[in-house]
């Protein structure tokens, strides 16, 4: 439902390489959104799910510009900051957009302050391996919402730092 609500949906290379996710919308009715990549040395197996075509995806890297059916690659400069740099080389259609992860993905936009919203989900499963969360420290709790037996919250952020 989250996804259908967005115009993008933001992934980082290890994510995208160890999870091979579809980042679609296949549970629920509405849009599906804009695949954003972050895959700087275009090392990503053209096997995945990310490039099957399905939906519009847009590949952000350091090497090359160029487009295929439904994909798109983007070159960013490298010494550019990580969640500035995505940001400003969004297709201008995109509006809002999830930053699914990864840890560092997330991490490199909350340290930017480039986030208005934050949903954190919590589980009663303990989870004894895996990358730790990225730390959030700063928001108000706008809304908590149990989902069967995990819980989300979320966070708003009022000084997000705008881009110009």
């Amino acid at each position: 439902k989250m996804r259908s609500e967005e115009d993008a949906i933001v992934v980082g290379y290890n994510p995208a390489l160890q999870d091979n996710p579809q980042l679609n919308n296949r549970y629920g009715k509405g849009k599906q959104p804009i695949r954003i990549v972050i895959d700087p040395q275009m090392a990503l197996p053209q096997n995945l799910h990310i490039f099957d075509g399905a939906q519009q995806t847009v590949i952000l890297n350091y090497k090359e510009d160029k487009k295929e059916t439904n994909v798109r690659c983007i070159k960013i400069k490298q010494s550019e900051n990580l969640a500035e740099g995505v940001l400003s080389h969004l297709p201008k259609n995109i509006n809002s957009l999830i930053i699914e992860g990864g840890s560092k993905t997330l991490q490199c936009f909350i340290g930017a302050d480039l986030w208005d919203e934050a949903s954190i989900i919590k589980t009663k499963h303990q989870l004894f391996t895996g990358t730790a969360a990225p730390k959030l420290n700063t928001g108000t709790i706008i809304n908590e919402i149990i989902l069967n037996e995990d819980k989300i919250t979320v966070y708003r952020n009022a000084n997000a730092r705008k881009l110009s």
